[in-house]
């Protein structure tokens, strides 16, 4: 079980670099979007604006945070297997801390499916922007999809920033953004290193 349990942890550790990586590029596409709308100094190429709201329209999910090991635990009867209490203690706490932040991304999951993915089907040259992406934002994992021929219906999605509704979906999206960064990863990297580190010193004794 603890083998299993680090196993899982080392991968989480991974996935977290990953994840911090994936949130700063969206948020830095958003702001980027939010300051050419707003700033009359900040001019963006049709090509920079499409590029932007690709990775805008990235979402979370909580799904990668869902730990087996964890979940048999304190979910599955198996919390016996675990004789160090200081260890069980920390484990309690990175189990919630894991619950926390899946709770964080979904709030981002069900902005993106109640608000931007609305407004994405009613104004966006969905074909045009989808043969641009080439990878998941802040990643070297590609983004494949069946080709699709040249589009003959360009729209020019920089007329977007000119309005009030796709700017408030900017502004609400950094503030979730924000919020993962600020609150739902708060001392989590440091957390999951220090748990690490104690399930290998028990694994060695």
């Amino acid at each position: 079980m603890l083998e299993s349990l680090l196993a899982d942890l080392d991968q989480k550790k991974v996935i977290f670099e990953r994840d911090h990586s994936y949130n700063e590029t969206i948020y830095q596409a958003t702001a980027s979007l939010l300051m050419a709308a707003t700033d009359s100094e900040k001019e963006l190429s049709e090509d920079e604006v499409d590029k932007f709201i690709n990775e805008f329209g990235f979402e979370h999910q909580e799904t990668d945070w869902e730990s087996a090991p964890l979940n048999s635990i304190f979910v599955g009867g198996n919390i016996s297997v675990v004789s160090n209490q200081r260890l069980l203690q920390e484990l309690s706490s990175l189990y919630v801390s894991f619950n926390r932040l899946k709770v964080f991304y979904r709030y981002d999951h069900d902005f993106m499916q109640a608000y931007v993915t609305p407004f994405f089907r009613d104004y966006l040259n969905e074909p045009q922007l989808i043969g641009k992406i080439e990878r998941v934002p802040g990643t070297q994992i590609k983004y494949v999809y069946p080709p699709i021929k040249e589009i003959t219906n360009r729209y020019q999605h920089s007329e977007l920033l000119s309005s009030v509704k796709f700017q408030n979906l900017l502004v609400l999206r950094i503030s979730r953004l924000m919020a993962i960064r600020n609150y739902a990863w708060l001392g989590f990297e440091e957390q999951l290193d220090g748990v690490i580190k104690l399930v290998e010193v028990e694994l060695a004794e």
